[in-house]
């Protein structure tokens, strides 16, 4: 009976989505996990404002350089994001070897098989990469014989940014994973500046009668402009406008589409 209830629910949907697509554009729910939980930020000192014991680097906060990028500068700045400090990696030459160049925060405990928001601003005269540092629960599982972790890139060639810019984007611990931190990182000539850091725990919206977020009352983490869990397309030539509206019946949110 589950079967074929969903089976049932899953048609319904795409009857409702062909015949409204032939007229009009569509607001529908599916399925994106995104909207946050009722967590706090996992990143220690995420705005970079508590200096270390040590003058010159932010409290729970690490820089390295290796390979061909081992004569990179890094500093901490009186200045960021909305802030009073950021922090600031710099190449002067582009490496003739493997290698890249660093700030990232100190590791945080991640559940495998959860999902994570992440976000930071930078601004950067070259391009920059975000890759994550998994540490697993045993050598037996890392991704390599030297060290008891894997790495996997996020996104492989952010463009150059002379104004603070905003990067958020979300990923999926893997099986054996303990422990995270995010390498926003340079490999070429440049330097890149970064602040404002958040990695928070996600979960999917509540169902409701077979609906996520049924009330729409929970905005998306990564798209605030839309309702967590849902989405809009449109078929057809048409100019549609879709809307998350501050009112609506018996909550505080609808949405509106208008043609």
């Amino acid at each position: 009976m589950k079967s074929l209830s969903a089976n049932f629910m899953s048609h319904r949907l795409i009857f409702k989505s062909f015949v409204v697509s032939t007229i009009a554009a569509l607001i529908l729910p599916v399925y994106v996990p995104a909207a946050r939980a009722d967590e706090p930020n996992l990143i220690l000192n995420p705005s970079l404002e508590t200096q270390a014991v040590v003058a010159g680097s932010p409290d729970n906060w690490m820089h390295e350089a290796w390979g061909g990028a081992s004569g990179a500068t890094f500093d901490y700045l009186d200045e960021g994001y909305n802030s009073d400090h950021s922090v600031k990696v710099s190449l002067a030459a582009a490496p003739t070897t493997d290698g890249d160049a660093k700030w990232y925060f100190q590791d945080v405990a991640v559940e495998p098989g959860a999902e994570y928001f992440f976000h930071d601003a930078y601004k950067s005269s070259t391009t920059s990469t975000i890759t994550l540092r998994y540490t697993m629960d045993d050598q037996a599982n890392s991704c390599s014989p030297d060290e008891n972790a894997c790495y996997e890139d996020i996104v492989e060639s952010l463009p150059a940014a002379a104004d603070w810019t905003v990067y958020d984007n979300s990923f999926v611990a893997p099986a054996h994973a303990k422990l995270v931190t995010v390498f926003h990182l340079i490999k070429t000539a440049g330097d890149l500046t970064t602040d404002d850091f958040e990695l928070v725990k996600m979960t999917p919206p509540a169902i409701v009668d077979h609906v996520p977020n049924n009330s729409v009352e929970t905005a998306s983490l990564a798209d605030p402009e839309l309702p967590a869990g849902w989405s809009h397309a449109g078929w057809g030539t048409n100019t549609p406008i879709y809307e998350y509206l501050n009112d609506g019946h018996d909550g505080s949110h609808s949405v509106k589409l208008t043609m």
